[in-house]
């Protein structure tokens, strides 16, 4: 049954969250209006309005989970929608009944009491999310079980996507710290694409919001931005007029 229209004027209720079900579970990320500023994840427009499947055992101190988001690829088909040689293909990993050519035996299951989604979908591994558990609304607003990937789909998702779960107690402080800096790699990498495109001729074709995913933060501290080579030869410069002054003082 497909879940009902989310752009309604109508104020999504509550849902009560128990956070044994938490992980590979689908819910729905309102719009943007729908949310409470307080609690609001201030991601960019596009993000906002879709289904999205939580990652996190439990939520942090703070009531934070972490999820990946859910696209249909607007009801096409990553085969329809792109071709393999886009730079995110293997980003992708499907939901059954969708499929992926490049992964015909990774196909994330629901057990087989759950209805599928309304759409042939896709979960978008490239960037996970912090959102408020409170701002997520059920999948299905019609009741019901709540769609719910099996666990070893959530196992293979979480090994596909290298997923950390950073608000696990459980996790290893290691793990944590090595996730911290892998993700902060990353947010420099979607940086310098972003950079590179800007550089371009203007007169060619703008890539898609959904196929960007860059952070606010990173849009606006873009000028403030220096590369570590950069930060390198800004030390020799340093080190060099340093050893020149002490130099000139012992003369």
């Amino acid at each position: 049954m497909p879940p009902t229209n989310r752009n309604s004027g109508t104020k999504l209720p509550r849902p009560r969250q128990s956070t044994r079900s938490l992980p590979g579970q689908i819910m729905w990320l309102p719009p943007k209006d729908h949310i409470p500023a307080t609690i609001d994840p201030n991601l960019q427009d596009g993000a906002y309005n879709h289904p999205v499947v939580i990652m996190s055992r439990v939520p942090s101190l703070e009531g934070l989970v972490e999820i990946f988001m859910i696209t249909s690829m607007g009801s096409r088909g990553i085969a329809q929608a792109h071709t393999p040689d886009w730079a995110h293909w293997l980003k992708y990993v499907p939901i059954k009944p969708a499929s992926h050519p490049a992964m015909p035996d990774t196909q994330l299951c629901f057990p087989d009491n759950r209805l599928p989604l309304a759409k042939n979908s896709y979960v978008n591994i490239r960037q996970r999310h912090s959102v408020h558990l409170g701002a997520l609304r059920p999948y299905r607003l019609s009741g019901g079980d709540p769609p719910v990937l099996g666990r070893a789909s959530f196992k293979s998702l979480k090994e596909v996507s290298g997923f950390v779960d950073l608000y696990d107690p459980n996790t290893s402080k290691r793990l944590k710290e090595v996730s911290s800096f892998d993700d902060l790699c990353d947010q420099t990498k979607r940086l310098e694409r972003l950079k590179e495109f800007q550089g371009r001729d203007s007169s060619g074709p703008l890539p898609e919001m959904e196929d960007k995913e860059v952070d606010i933060w990173e849009t606006e501290q873009s000028d403030v931005y220096i590369s570590p080579a950069g930060l390198l030869s800004l030390v020799l410069l340093v080190v060099v007029f340093l050893y020149l002054y002490i130099k000139s003082q012992q003369q």
